[in-house]
């Protein structure tokens, strides 16, 4: 089984993801693939800085080239969640191509509780959980890694990702509506309430 989930910057995908990955998912996120590739200081890290600092998108053929070897790392027959793509509908198509999709969500979250949640949010450097200033700083309660602010929550730059992504979002849910696998949720509780929706498509169970 292959999902993947959309939504604005903040609106829940990182934190759903962490949740899903007990339902026995294997997270692929796009954004910590790219970072991963700046940290590193791989083939594609000036062009993938440049678009991060200034509040642009990888282009597609640095990202499927990316998601294509690490695919390659993943048994057959694991159940994947992809985050983080697509984010055009020229990348739902690729995507197709490579992998078959079977569910797509999208978290739907108001804009001022996106902007909130950019404020105060925290990723381990290690472990790469997202938490809250609102909950624990410094260091990650569960691995001991070093929380830290992700640059793209910078609030001028988070504000030229959600126009970009209203820009480009209706192809995109229409796709996965024609395709009869398109969901709806609502991320502005709590995860937790995010993914008791989640499950309930899926058939997961009630917990």
């Amino acid at each position: 089984m292959n999902i993947v989930l959309f939504g604005y910057p903040n609106s829940g995908k990182g934190s759903l993801s962490q949740k899903l990955i007990e339902c026995s998912f294997v997270h692929i996120s796009t954004g910590d693939l790219l970072r991963e590739e700046v940290k590193t200081n791989g083939n594609y890290a000036h062009i993938i800085k440049y678009a991060l600092d200034n509040g642009k998108f990888v282009d597609d053929l640095v990202v499927f080239d990316i998601l294509k070897k690490h695919l390659e790392l993943i048994p057959n027959n694991t159940n994947l969640l992809f985050d983080g793509i697509p984010r055009t509908i020229k990348q739902c198509i690729t995507l197709e191509n490579i992998i078959n999709i079977d569910f797509a969500f999208e978290l739907v979250c108001p804009k001022n509780i996106i902007f909130d949640r950019a404020k105060n949010r925290l990723v381990c450097d290690k472990c790469k959980r997202t938490t809250s200033k609102l909950v624990e700083n410094d260091f990650c309660s569960v691995c001991g890694g070093k929380l830290v602010s992700r640059l793209d929550d910078n609030i001028d730059l988070l504000t030229n990702r959600i126009l970009d992504y209203e820009s480009k979002i209706e192809p995109i849910r229409n796709y996965y509506i024609s395709k009869g696998i398109y969901h709806r949720v609502d991320a502005s509780v709590s995860v937790d309430f995010t993914l008791k929706q989640v499950k309930g498509v899926l058939n997961y169970g009630n917990n």
